[in-house]
């Protein structure tokens, strides 16, 4: 349903995949698994290459993926997964559309490792524990693989995992799974320039009154289809995206800097956000998450139920509740940035 994947991206684990009404879950063969996890990259994607499609924050966080041939069963979607800032691809997660029971996920995981010990990969013990990098990567059951490259030896990862939503098995390259930790905490490559960040409006909202209308109602499930590009949810996260690229590359030209440390940066930022807070509570908008957990159930029921006033009515409260979040983080946003303009002045560090 093109609503699934909004409630996917707030609360995941509230909104469970129907069970698969078999026990025993198909098995992709070797040919296709080596296809879609290979010493060089996954499926038509070279691990390292830029520009592909779908691997950037925005679409990573809003779509689901491109659909797979049946041959993969019983995956159906693959989403490629971009570095941060570099946008060089680092992994393939591929995703079930029904929910596996624990004696079938067992039994396929056993299968899988059986195909995959040919091709060197090996499994890690159950109480493996990734470094943060590989979190990404990492799954209930995790198989290693080392190639050799022409910058020395280096891991491949491959981790299969069960969860209410289905089934996920992501492979990629563990060099560049650490280098994308390492974009996304703001240790960013040398001489990156400032990023631009445009302003995206918040498209137009709606109220409760305007669902009795056919066409508002189908239109506002529209700009919330989270497929959508330019529908509501796609605007929020690109604000949400803009501002937090332009604050991570502030803090990182002044770590790299040597006039600051991360201690004092990281005072300076809960300092100016609690000021720009209600409360002087940095972290309000996380008190806000109940709340936003408490109008998803009604979305999912009545996206269910196939009907579409009461979506439309649901869907307006959870814009409203997006809106009032987005207006405090960008104070907050706005706040973080001209304190360390300031500071940058101060220490004579450019941000030209």
């Amino acid at each position: 349903m093109r609503l699934r994947g909004l409630c996917l991206l707030v609360a995941p684990a509230l909104i469970a995949q129907p069970a698969r009404a078999q026990e025993t879950i198909p098995l992709p063969d070797a040919a296709v698994i080596e296809q879609m996890c290979s010493s060089v990259g996954a499926l038509q994607y070279t691990f390292g290459e830029t520009g592909v499609p779908g691997g950037d924050r925005l679409l990573r966080t809003l779509s689901k993926g491109f659909p797979l041939p049946a041959s993969a069963a019983p995956f159906d979607h693959a989403k490629p997964w971009s570095t941060e800032w570099s946008d060089r691809l680092f992994g393939m997660e591929y995703t079930t559309s029904a929910k596996e029971t624990e004696d079938a996920f067992s039994e396929f995981a056993r299968g899988l490792g059986d195909v995959l010990a040919p091709k060197g990969w090996e499994l890690q013990p159950e109480d493996f524990d990734p470094p943060l990098y590989m979190l990404t990567l990492a799954g209930d059951q995790t198989w290693l693989r080392s190639i050799d490259t022409e910058q020395g030896p280096i891991q491949l990862v491959l981790g299969l995992s069960n969860s209410p939503l289905g089934m996920t098995l992501a492979c990629g390259r563990g060099d560049l799974a650490e280098v994308h930790a390492r974009e996304a905490f703001g240790d960013l490559p040398p001489g990156t320039p400032r990023p631009k960040a445009p302003e995206v409006p918040i498209p137009a909202l709606l109220s409760e009154a305007d669902c009795g209308k056919p066409d508002v109602a189908a239109e506002i499930a529209r700009v919330f289809a989270t497929e959508s590009t330019d529908g509501f949810m796609a605007s929020m996260v690109a604000r949400t995206t803009y501002r937090d690229r332009l604050t991570s590359w502030m803090t990182w030209k002044l770590e790299q800097s040597g006039k600051i440390s991360t201690e004092a940066l990281i005072d300076l930022g809960f300092a100016s956000i609690g000021s720009a807070t209600p409360g002087g509570d940095p972290f309000a908008q996380f008190g806000m998450i109940q709340e936003m957990l408490e109008l998803l159930g009604p979305v999912a029921q009545a996206e269910e139920a196939g009907d579409a006033a009461a979506l439309c009515r649901t869907l307006v409260q959870l814009q409203d509740w997006f809106a009032r979040v987005d207006a405090l983080t960008l104070k907050q946003t706005e706040a973080s940035q001209a304190a360390m303009t300031a500071e940058a002045a101060r220490l004579g560090v450019s941000f030209d």
